[in-house]
């Protein structure tokens, strides 16, 4: 049997006024997953995120990013140039503008978040620090499954397929598919 593995801990729901409602995709999925697998909770590991840069899947100053962009901006006064048009209460925060050169984590808010996004379509609100880290701790356990044998499905609540270890955009944050591959390397799986 399938062991679906998904986050202990559920993301904060959004009304969110577009098309890409991640939160309300994971809950239904894992509505239906839960009827034909057996389920496993990855409980919150706040390393999975080092983890994550450990194994290139992301770099420094693009965590850095996604773990401090939210508090600063709110803390640094909020410049509403910068408030994201996703929700109506418009507390997350997106670029509306980018740049070529690449930036570090002495850079200013803008300019890193101008850097590491790839739209004006992808904000990040105050919880993205513990849905990406969850996100990643479902990956670990599913690794760690699938390297002993076991057949498993990770269900993450942002999808990853848009990220690379530098940039973010399309609501992906961390690769997965990247980060679950390296994570089987590690464990020294290779694909039959």
């Amino acid at each position: 049997m399938q062991t679906l593995v998904v986050a202990a801990r559920d993301p904060m729901p959004r009304q969110r006024l577009g098309e890409n409602r991640p939160e309300e995709r994971r809950a239904l999925i894992l509505d239906r997953l839960r009827t034909i697998s057996s389920t496993e909770l990855a409980a919150p590991d706040y390393d999975a995120l080092t983890r994550c840069e450990d194994l290139g899947v992301i770099t420094a100053s693009k965590l850095d990013l996604l773990l401090s962009a939210h508090l600063t901006w709110h803390t640094e006064g909020r410049d509403p140039s910068f408030a994201s048009t996703e929700t109506a209460d418009g507390v997350g925060i997106v670029p509306y503008f980018f740049v070529r050169e690449p930036a570090t984590t002495t850079d200013p808010l803008e300019r890193r978040l101008a850097w590491h996004a790839t739209d004006a379509l992808t904000p990040i609100f105050s919880d993205l620090p513990q849905v990406v880290s969850d996100d990643a701790a479902v990956c670990l356990r599913a690794a760690a499954l699938a390297a002993a044998g076991g057949d498993v499905y990770a269900l993450t609540t942002m999808p990853g397929h848009h990220a690379n270890a530098e940039h973010f955009g399309g609501y992906c944050f961390v690769n997965h598919a990247v980060l679950l591959m390296r994570l089987l390397q590690e464990a020294g799986r290779r694909r039959n």
